[in-house]
């Protein structure tokens, strides 16, 4: 398992560089969440090398070609850095979801559900389950991500693939996160939804958001 260092200086950069595509299609989910996975993801580079044989990530989210294909986008196209982050926005909005409809405790869209989110991203929705199986005594708290980074740091866990060492650099990873939504969209950010409908479909927008635009 690979994650890049966020920094501060790479955010910035990042923000700078994709700030306008990203307000196109990320709908609800914080800039700052956004910008901290593609750094931690790809280091900020549009094309990184393939180093997964079996999911093929691509391009600047390592978008895989199976959620490629499933948001009508196909594997060679996700160079496109427009199509990349459509994809991405998508299927995190679509994570959002369902991760609310399973935690309803989150009364608001803040820091921690995104945080969480973005663990969902990582260790996959099974995994997570697990994990707040074992974290959580209840659906109650309204700071999973934090329980979970607790849990993590003083026990001996491992869920699927990701061993004691992987889960402690993800539980680091989600410190980083907080804080690149802290200076980028705010301390105490709360998003105005928990998800948001599919963005528009990337492409030559002549007429706003509401257009329908074909790839």
């Amino acid at each position: 398992m690979k994650l890049y260092q966020v920094t501060d200086t790479k955010l910035r950069s990042l923000e700078a560089r994709w700030r306008t595509v990203l307000n196109r299609v990320r709908g609800p989910i914080p800039m700052g969440l956004a910008i901290a996975h593609m750094n931690a993801e790809s280091n900020g580079e549009t094309d990184p090398p393939i180093t997964d044989a079996t999911r093929r990530p691509r391009g600047l989210m390592q978008i895989s070609r199976r959620d490629g294909v499933r948001w009508g986008v196909k594997e060679n196209d996700l160079i496109n850095t427009t199509k990349n982050l459509y994809v991405w926005c998508n299927k995190t909005n679509r994570d959002a979801e369902l991760l609310h409809d399973t935690y309803t405790a989150w009364t608001k869209a803040g820091q921690d559900f995104w945080a969480s989110v973005r663990f969902v991203s990582i260790v996959g929705r099974i995994n997570f389950d697990k994990l707040v199986s074992g974290a959580v005594a209840s659906k109650s708290t309204n700071a999973i991500t934090a329980t979970l980074q607790a849990y993590i740091r003083a026990n001996n866990v491992r869920v699927g693939r990701f061993s004691r060492r992987d889960l402690r650099r993800i539980a680091d990873h989600l410190d980083e996160v907080f804080h690149a939504m802290t200076i980028i969209d705010g301390p105490n950010k709360v998003s105005n939804a928990f998800t948001a409908p599919p963005a528009v479909t990337p492409g030559n927008v002549t007429t706003g958001l509401g257009s329908a635009i074909v790839l």
